[in-house]
């Protein structure tokens, strides 16, 4: 899931070497702390990148809040590819 998460980062011209987490809650911290550097247009590209839903408010939501969707969505992501490959 973090190989998900860095390849969408990095789409986005995101730099992601601060992704090293080895369980979710450290890729949580590190994504929190990721998203709370990014401008809006990056977190708005991000949140296309990695297709959340149109609902999600990307300069509105909290960076942890956000952090956990995204880690949610790439595990999904990763989950249907799996699953269906």
């Amino acid at each position: 899931m973090k190989d998900q998460i860095v390849k969408d980062l990095e789409s986005c011209a995101i730099d992601s070497k601060s992704i090293n987490g080895l369980d979710v809650f450290a890729l949580h911290t590190q994504l929190t702390d990721l998203l709370s550097s990014l401008s809006g247009m990056q977190r708005q590209n991000l949140i296309y990148r990695v297709d959340l839903p149109e609902v999600v408010q990307p300069l509105s939501e909290p960076d942890n809040k956000l952090a956990e969707l995204v880690i949610l969505r790439c595990f999904h992501k990763v989950w249907l590819r799996n699953t269906y490959s």
